[in-house]
């Protein structure tokens, strides 16, 4: 069973993927990349845009839900308690998220 760091790497190399190639960025701007900085409790997903800006994309806790972000330092908590969006440790999952996924993290708003 994979750790919570590992899904967070794959999630980020996953959406790194995902926006390689899309036009909406064009030859000049270029996609994001994401990359993972460890915690003890919470992964955070980096987004690196092209013109070298770092901001936080999404937290994963180490059960391997992805959260929305409350800003740098941490996961936005909601009434119910963490703002838990997807279970990126099931395939379902994982793939549902992927699916979703904004280069902006649009998509960790709805619920």
């Amino acid at each position: 069973m994979a750790t919570g760091y590992e899904i967070a790497v794959q999630f980020a190399m996953a959406l790194t993927d995902k926006f390689s190639d899309d036009p909406a960025f064009g030859t000049y701007v270029g996609p994001p990349s994401y990359t993972v900085d460890k915690g003890r409790t919470y992964h955070r997903i980096v987004q690196h845009d092209a013109g070298g800006s770092r901001s936080v994309h999404a937290f994963v806790d180490n059960a391997g839900r992805l959260i929305k972000s409350a800003g740098w330092k941490g996961p936005q908590r909601d009434k119910d308690g963490l703002a838990v969006r997807y279970d990126l440790s099931t395939p379902h999952g994982f793939m549902d998220a992927l699916d979703a996924a904004t280069w902006h993290g649009g998509y960790l708003y709805a619920k």
